[in-house]
């Protein structure tokens, strides 16, 4: 009885109960669960792309922070390094003037002296050992 019910309540050119009860059948075995899959598949996407969006950004601040380490060791600020750049290679030729002199007035006869005997030890040019050479030398110019 209650099918007749049914029956009676839906127009004849509507839709067909049988189809939409196949339909609803359908939907609840297959559809259903298929967008359920869908729907934890996106979640997961969507988790998967925050972790990842925050390791970017992790590693966006450590290179930030690199690069400002790196800039303070060449002492530029960082923000026109090719200029900056540019402006610590002209002051080259005056760091090296500034070696030149203290290499020139520094004593380095000494070592150059000391070198040379060694490698004439080293040869066998020299039957005395290159500091003993050093010493008798340096005792002779105080003499």
């Amino acid at each position: 009885m209650p099918q007749r019910s049914i029956v009676k309540y839906c127009p004849p050119a509507g839709v067909f109960i049988g189809e939409a009860a196949q339909t609803l059948v359908q939907n609840a075995d297959y559809e259903i669960p298929y967008l359920q899959k869908q729907m934890a598949k996106c979640n997961q996407q969507m988790a998967d792309a925050d972790r990842r969006q925050s390791e970017y950004t992790r590693a966006a601040e450590t290179a930030a922070n690199n690069y400002k380490k790196e800039c303070e060791k060449l002492g530029i600020t960082g923000a026109a390094v090719r200029q900056e750049l540019r402006q610590l290679a002209q002051q080259l030729p005056a760091l090296f003037e500034q070696l030149v002199q203290q290499l020139r007035s520094s004593d380095l006869d000494h070592i150059i002296h000391y070198y040379r005997h060694f490698t004439q030890y080293a040869h066998g040019s020299s039957a005395s050992k290159p500091g003993q050479q050093l010493q008798d030398e340096q005792q002779q110019q105080q003499q």
